[in-house]
């Protein structure tokens, strides 16, 4: 990838936005919950982590490795609503 300029943002999710896929971001585990995994499952199709047949049903397990920067380092487990490739 091109090197990025980046720019700290307020730790606001309504004005945090991504710099790769331009999604907001939640910045910590709070905002994280509250968007919850229909988040992950936009933010992992907009990378091609997830095809568009599959998502992220449920965050089963948040883990904070605490705040470093911009945002709060966080450890998640997930699970899937579907087995099916792509």
């Amino acid at each position: 990838r091109p090197a990025v300029a980046w720019e700290p943002q307020p730790g606001s999710y309504a004005r945090a936005f991504g710099l790769f896929y331009g999604l907001r971001f939640p910045s910590n585990e709070r905002t994280l919950k509250w968007v919850g995994p229909g988040w992950l499952t936009k933010a992992f199709r907009a990378a091609g982590t997830l095809g568009d047949n599959q998502e992220v049903s449920s965050i089963t397990c948040i883990r904070s490795l605490g705040a470093r920067g911009a945002a709060e380092r966080l450890l998640l487990e997930v699970e899937y609503g579907s087995d099916a490739p792509g």
